[in-house]
């Protein structure tokens, strides 16, 4: 037994798993391609030109900041004083 990498015709790793690779005993899915992997694993990718897996690219963790919070970070750097975010409070600002 091996280990496989599935891959749909986009070129997604759609699952992996432990194969023996005996056609007569079990087919990948129609659009689908069983590629040896040792590491390869269900939302990578596989390029097959090069023969090469990637590994998913993480996104970046979005920061969620209230108005507030950036009020108080302005002040505390001495960018803008408490007085001037009141008064941009009183005005609507």
């Amino acid at each position: 037994m091996a280990r496989y990498a599935l891959i749909d015709a986009q070129g997604n790793v759609t699952n992996a798993m432990e194969w023996g690779g005996d056609t007569e005993e079990w087919l990948p899915p129609k659009g689908h391609t069983a590629v040896l992997s040792e590491f390869a694993t269900r939302g990578w990718t596989y390029d097959a030109r090069s023969a090469t897996f990637s590994e998913p690219v993480a996104s970046p963790k979005r920061l969620i900041l209230t108005v507030e919070d950036l009020a108080d970070q302005l002040v505390e750097d001495g960018t803008i004083t408490r007085e001037q975010v009141d008064a941009a409070k009183t005005r609507g600002g």
